[in-house]
Order: structure tokens, then sequence, then C-alpha cells
């Protein structure tokens, strides 16, 4: 199998599910995982994929995840209120 015919199907691949291990693409196609990792490098410039750990999600699976500053700053009144309430739970000369 080509390279190109093997990143489309790892596109494919991805279209199915919302991520993949170096591992198993590996395994699938008969190819090293040096092989597999440099195929994701490529996919990812490309702006087809995000590359994780071991592995690689689609573009759309990626995009839910929120940034951590994001996180930080959602519910951030609520998160105050807590802070508030568990300093008010705190007596003098606690640790």
């Amino acid at each position: 199998m080509f390279a190109s015919e093997r990143k489309q199907k790892i596109i494919e691949i991805l279209e199915q599910t919302p991520a993949v291990r170096v591992a198993e693409l590996s395994d699938l196609f008969q190819v090293s995982e040096v092989t597999i990792r440099r195929d994701l490098q490529e996919l990812e410039a490309a702006g087809l994929l995000k590359r994780t750990h071991g592995g690689a999600v689609s573009i759309a699976t990626a995009s839910f995840e929120p940034t951590l500053t994001e996180k930080e700053e959602e519910h951030l009144a609520e998160k105050k209120a807590i802070a508030r309430a568990a300093l008010d739970l705190i007596a003098d000369g606690d640790h």
C-alpha cells in the first residue's frame, strides 16, 4: 500500500472512531510504528488530525476539548462562592 493510500485510510478510520493508536495502525497496515508516526505528523501538519501521546484524534474530537484557560474561567462565580463558603468554615489556627 502506498503512503497516500494509508494516510487516506487513517482519515477514514478517524471518521468512524474518535481516536487511533500508533500500535493499532502499525498492526493494521503491517508497517513500522515509525512509519505510522510519520504519517500522523504529516496529516497533522495538513490540519487533518491532532496528534496525541501514542496516537491521534480526529479534528472534530480535538476541537471539543476546552483549553485550560477556558476551564479555569468556566463557572468562575460559582467557584468563588464555594471558596468563600469554605473560607468561612476555617477557624483561626486551622491549617
